[in-house]
């Protein structure tokens, strides 16, 4: 099979798709990503062929398209030049289906131009139409019409070929019916290759140790940052900050100067959480899925996107603390670190979903379910 693999240019949206791409490619299929041109070298990175397909957010626009709502991401300049770009693509590499990320829309249309099956790979919370009724109105059947393709008013075609839905059932919030779901585990893998060991992670005392990071998409709140490593880097525990890739370590550089504290720019999740007792982040999805599929219980700063909902589940479910990043103090944070790390309710929690994460379909069956659309085809 040849899968084209259609994500929006966030690592936050790449890493999701890397364990059943990988699993696809073990199984002998061509995996192949589009996404903007200035994304496609962190896909390269990660190990899988990619072709530049769509605009950046930060790229410009059309003057009478600034401005307008939501008009970088699901503006319909930004949705059908993605969806011109990847047409451009299967002239010359044609797909079997196509594989999207639940936000990249454009993908949907040129699915339906090309007569392929579409499916959407969903991490966080599954998105209503009545979302898309606000953050699409009548743009894409807009999109839809360039090509002479028949409007869907009910948003009934957003999902046509199935959804493979990442979020486990108790870490959702609604009952919104899902067409064509098939649950998938969200497993901790960022490359198509396992990485290679980091020396220092095998050295940490025998202390608590807590991953502390903002992510990919929010880690431009350096001074969060670096007040939140001071403050934990002053307790009798290891502490691990990933400041996010590309990203200027200059705020941390006297807290890396510590013996107890390790700096870096990025190091693999599956690297660095089995050597963790709990997690402090902004709450990402991937983020908080992979500290669960370890365990670990979570100190959630939510600083926007889906992260207060995601702060909100985990609080909710006792699996950790949620705490707004304007409230947060040396005290509240001090605090709420030792309640994770003594109070064992939090870890009891974060152990029974990771069982049930565990117990998740993996990546291989995913493929296997593509491999089986594809064969009735």
């Amino acid at each position: 099979m040849r899968i084209l693999i259609s994500i929006r240019p966030y690592f936050g949206h790449l890493h999701p798709h890397v364990p059943l791409a990988s699993a696809l490619v073990r199984r002998g299929h061509s995996v192949l990503f589009a996404t903007a041109a200035s994304f496609c070298p962190a896909v390269r990175e990660a190990g899988f062929e990619c072709r530049a397909a769509g605009l950046h957010p930060r790229d410009p626009l059309p003057a009478e398209h600034e401005g307008l709502p939501y008009a970088r991401d699901y503006g319909v300049y930004a949705v059908k030049t993605k969806c011109h770009d990847l047409l451009e693509l299967a002239t010359a590499e044609p797909p079997d289906v196509i594989v999207r990320d639940p936000t990249d829309v454009g993908a949907v249309v040129a699915a339906e131009i090309l007569g392929v099956p579409c499916l959407t790979l969903g991490f966080s919370e599954y998105i209503p139409p009545s979302s898309w009724d606000i953050l699409l109105a009548s743009g894409l059947d807009q999109v839809r019409a360039c090509w002479e393709v028949a409007g869907d008013p009910g948003w009934e075609r957003m999902h046509p070929s199935g959804y493979f839905n990442l979020v486990p059932r108790p870490f959702r919030q609604g009952s919104v019916p899902i067409p064509g779901e098939f649950p998938l585990r969200p497993v901790c893998q960022q490359t198509l290759e396992p990485p290679r060991p980091v020396a220092w992670l095998g050295q940490l005392p025998a202390q608590p140790t807590v991953h502390l990071t903002l992510g990919t998409a929010y880690n431009f709140h350096t001074q969060l940052m670096a007040s939140l490593a001071d403050w934990l880097s002053q307790l009798p525990i290891s502490v691990i900050c990933t400041a996010g890739p590309e990203s200027d370590l200059a705020d941390l550089a006297v807290i890396a100067e510590r013996q107890n504290a390790y700096v870096t720019d990025y190091t693999p999740l599956e690297l660095i959480l089995p050597h963790c007792d709990a997690v402090v982040t902004a709450g990402g999805f991937n983020t908080v899925m992979a500290a669960l599929q370890y365990g670990l219980p979570l100190l959630v700063l939510p600083l926007g996107a889906d992260q207060p909902r995601n702060a909100e589940r985990v609080a909710t479910l006792g699996a950790g603390l949620s705490m707004a990043a304007a409230d947060a103090d040396q005290g509240a944070v001090v605090n709420a670190i030792h309640d994770l790390l003594v109070q064992p309710s939090y870890r009891v929690v974060a152990s029974r979903l990771q069982e049930h994460i565990a117990n998740m379909p993996g990546p291989d069956a995913a493929a296997a379910h593509l491999e089986g659309l594809c064969q009735r085809r």
